[in-house]
Formats: structure tokens, C-alpha cells, sequence
């Protein structure tokens, strides 16, 4: 396997894993977000907005690595952090 196929290869496995995310996201961004959220019970919207921050946060994530940012480096984080220390 040459050294241009691995990433080549990986990135088509990031676009079937990412078209993968936007299918199951489709049917609940169809609506407004508040008409999901009348559906709901208590527990449940707890869960979809760990849901949604858990997968824009990812999303961030992997942008940032595809850019070649390290996350850890980034400036978001460092505040986060200070945050944390000061509570």
C-alpha cells in the first residue's frame, strides 16, 4: 500500500462515518427543535441535548484535527480549563 492510499483511504472512511451522522441528525432537524422538544418527557430532553452537544462538540473536534489544529492546543480548551480551576 503506497503512503497517498492510507489517507485516501481514511478519508473516505471519515466521509461514510460523517454521512452516517448527518442521516440519523436528518430526521430530527426536519422540524424546529421546540416542536421536538414538546414530544419529550423531562428525561428524554436531557438526553437529546447531551446528544447534541456530545456530536457538535465531535464534529469540532474532527474539523479541527482535519485543519491540523490540535485540539488540545486549542483556545476554547484553555478556557475551559481556567474555568474549571476557578470553580
Amino acid at each position: 500500500m503506497s503512503t497517498e492510499e492510507i489517507p485516501k483511504k481514511a478519508v473516505r472512511a471519515l466521509r461514510t462515518r460523517i454521512q452516517v451522522v448527518k442521516d440519523h441528525l436528518e430526521p430530527l432537524m426536519a422540524r424546529p427543535l421546540n416542536e421536538t422538544y414538546s414530544k419529550l418527557s423531562m428525561t428524554e430532553k436531557y438526553e437529546l441535548q447531551v446528544l447534541l452537544s456530545y456530536t457538535l462538540n465531535t464534529l469540532y473536534y474532527i474539523y479541527l484535527r482535519g485543519n491540523g489544529s490540535d485540539p488540545q492546543k486549542h483556545v476554547v480548551l484553555k478556557e475551559l480549563v481556567q474555568e474549571i480551576k476557578n470553580t
